[in-house]
């Protein structure tokens, strides 16, 4: 590590409350979408923030095609 820096990355992703689709299909990495992220840049030495927290929160109609 050069700089001794980080990029966090937080995302928050939708989920099932029983984990199955209506069509029964499990809820993974393939068909789940992402409806916010943040990030933050921290000292790598003693995790103190560099840069203000910052987070998006994504609209649906922007996650359809």
């Amino acid at each position: 590590m050069n700089n001794g820096k980080l990029l966090i990355v937080d995302l928050e992703a939708n989920c099932w409350e029983s984990r199955l689709s209506q069509e029964g299909v499990l809820q993974g990495f393939h068909n789940i979408k992402i409806i916010e992220y943040g990030c933050s840049v921290n000292d790598a030495r003693n995790m103190g923030q560099l840069l203000p927290y910052m987070d998006w929160r994504l609209e649906p109609e922007l996650l359809t095609p």
